[in-house]
């Protein structure tokens, strides 16, 4: 976590907002942002409208991470990958 810079939130609809997750340059994956996408329902469902609790998440979707080649941290001087 020590490359994990900040979290940035944004609503960009009524039913869904969007996480930013932002990185320092570091040795696990080349994005500098990595993004998660969230839609929620919030009406109740006409079979079960007692049912209703509040708003759900009923998607989401992340980015496509771009990963960096496995290194041999945590591994022992004498350990192989």
């Amino acid at each position: 976590m020590a490359c994990f810079n900040s979290l940035i939130f944004s609503l960009y609809s009524l039913q869904g907002f969007k996480l930013d997750f932002l990185f320092d340059e570091n040795e696990y994956f080349i994005d500098k942002v990595l993004t998660k996408t969230y839609e929620m329902k919030s009406s109740p469902d006409e079979n079960d409208p007692f049912g209703f609790e509040g708003p759900e998440i009923v998607s989401c979707k992340g980015c496509v991470k771009y990963v960096l080649p496995p290194t041999k941290i945590g591994y022992g001087p004498n350990r192989e990958l």
